[in-house]
C-alpha cells in the first residue's frame, strides 16, 4: 500500500486482474521551477515514485506519458492561449521524463499532444 502525504485521502482499492501504471506528464517541464510551465512539486514527485517502485517491485507494466508538439498546427489553440507550451518540442529537456522517475528504457514512452494520453495516442492498444 502506498502512503500519500497527510492531507490526501487514502483509499485502498486493491490492484485489478491485470493493472498497469500510467505515470502522465511527469516531465521536467513541469516538475522544474525553472521552466515557465514547471512548479516546485516535490510531493507529487516522491508519490509518483512510490507508485513506480510498488509497481517494478511486482513486474507490473509502467508507462509514461510527455507531451511534445512537433509541428506548429498540433492544439495551436491551447497554445496559442499558453504560448508556454511552445517549449515542448522533440528533443527538449523540458519534454525529458523527470530524472526522479528512474524511467527504464522498457517502459513505453507516450508521446501525446492533448489533455488525454488516449487521444491520438497508441496507448489504448500497447494496454490490451
Amino acid at each position: 500500500m502506498v502512503t500519500l502525504p497527510n492531507n490526501l485521502e487514502q483509499k485502498n482499492l486493491g490492484l485489478a486482474v491485470n493493472p498497469a501504471l500510467i505515470v502522465v506528464d511527469m516531465i521536467n517541464g513541469f516538475t522544474d521551477p525553472e521552466c515557465p510551465l514547471g512548479s516546485h512539486c516535490q510531493a507529487v514527485v516522491e508519490a509518483n515514485c512510490k507508485l513506480l517502485k510498488a509497481f517494478r517491485v511486482k513486474g507490473l507494466p509502467v508507462f509514461f506519458t510527455t507531451v511534445v508538439y512537433h509541428n506548429d498546427q498540433q492544439a495551436r489553440v491551447f497554445r496559442a492561449k499558453v504560448p508556454a507550451l511552445n517549449l515542448l518540442r522533440p528533443g527538449s529537456h523540458w519534454v525529458a521524463v523527470d530524472s526522479k522517475m528512474l524511467r527504464a528504457d522498457t517502459e513505453p514512452l507516450i508521446e501525446k499532444q492533448w489533455a488525454s494520453a488516449f487521444h491520438k495516442t497508441d496507448l489504448d492498444s500497447q494496454l490490451t
